[in-house]
């Protein structure tokens, strides 16, 4: 009876681990490839199982293809093979990206990370006022950008900079309710466009989500070699959506290298369960010193940190 469990349970686990390969998936299957490390470490244990029951050999092939399936999405990310750092002439640019949860209402655990980390750009979700009080506290180092809030919605967003930001637009990537905000920045002699983003939640509204990945991407088009996208994607960089945005614009996520860094949800008591949603992504021309989470601030998620510079020839 275990044996025929066992290969069940394995048979599911395969179908699953495949979920982040369906080409234009539903609602449903969109959702379930999130989880990849998930799978890859049922899998992992399932075989010991398999063994002690002497499982179907079916089990086993099942089995090995979630392994292969997840580890080919998992593996730039979980083995550390992170550039070499810059020459100490090159100037560093640290992001902190967070979502500060709207139904946050203590913004002091935020206000001391940025004062411990002393960022050079920061992307913020979910502001609410009582957020955009603190922000504007901290005006004084972070002259440039601006602070949207919104009290009742999870649309609020902020994008403040120590450095002069040009040609700062505010806007809504499919004309819906969610916001973008995008800058041009000059740091060590070259300028960068900076679009931190908000979307749609997939369990909520995934079309919409996509939609504006696509706007997103319109906007962008070519210009995406000296580029920082950064924001809380709500998509995991398993799912289809995210796949076809950074492919189609060829960008790195900072993650690479680095390890995981699960962001989503907090609460959950290890990284290997929390979810990869928060993202900085980066062009060509910009290379990736470190990236990992910073301490909590009170959301459900974690902030994003990271740190980097211009590619040098």
């Amino acid at each position: 009876m275990m044996a025929v469990l066992v290969l069940a349970a394995a048979a599911i686990l395969f179908a699953l681990s495949l979920s982040g390969y369906k080409r234009n998936p539903t609602r449903e299957i969109e959702l379930a490839s999130h989880f990849a490390l998930q799978y890859a470490v049922a899998a992992a244990g399932l075989f010991f199982i398999a063994a002690f029951f002497n499982a179907n050999i079916w089990a086993y092939i099942f089995l090995t293809g979630t392994l292969l399936a997840t580890l080919s999405q998992l593996l730039p990310f979980i083995f550390f093979s992170a550039e070499d750092p810059q020459p100490m002439e090159v100037r560093p640019l640290k992001i902190l990206q967070a979502n500060v949860l709207k139904l946050n209402t203590d913004p002091e655990p935020l206000r001391r990370l940025i004062e411990t980390e002393r960022p050079d750009v920061i992307a913020l979700a979910e502001v609410t006022p009582v957020f955009a009080i603190m922000l504007a506290g901290m005006r004084g180092a972070y002259p440039y950008g601006a602070v949207e809030p919104e009290e009742k919605s999870s649309y609020g967003m902020a994008l403040l900079s120590r450095q002069p930001l040009a040609g700062f637009d505010s806007f809504a990537p499919d004309g819906g309710g969610s916001r973008a905000m995008a800058a041009q920045l000059t740091h060590d002699g070259h300028v960068i466009d900076v679009i931190s983003i908000h979307p749609a939640t997939p369990n909520r509204d995934m079309a919409s989500r996509d939609r504006e990945f696509d706007a997103i991407a319109r906007r962008i088009g070519a210009r995406s070699r000296d580029l920082v996208l950064m924001g809380d994607f709500n998509a995991t960089p398993y799912c289809q959506a995210y796949k076809k945005l950074v492919g189609a614009l060829k960008l790195r996520n900072a993650r690479e290298g680095f390890g995981l860094c699960g962001s989503f949800p907090v609460f959950l008591p290890t990284p290997l369960l929390k979810l990869p949603i928060d993202h900085v992504l980066v062009g060509s021309n910009l290379k990736v010193l470190s990236c990992r989470t910073g301490a909590p601030t009170g959301s459900d998620h974690l902030p994003l940190i990271a740190t980097l510079c211009v590619a040098k020839d």
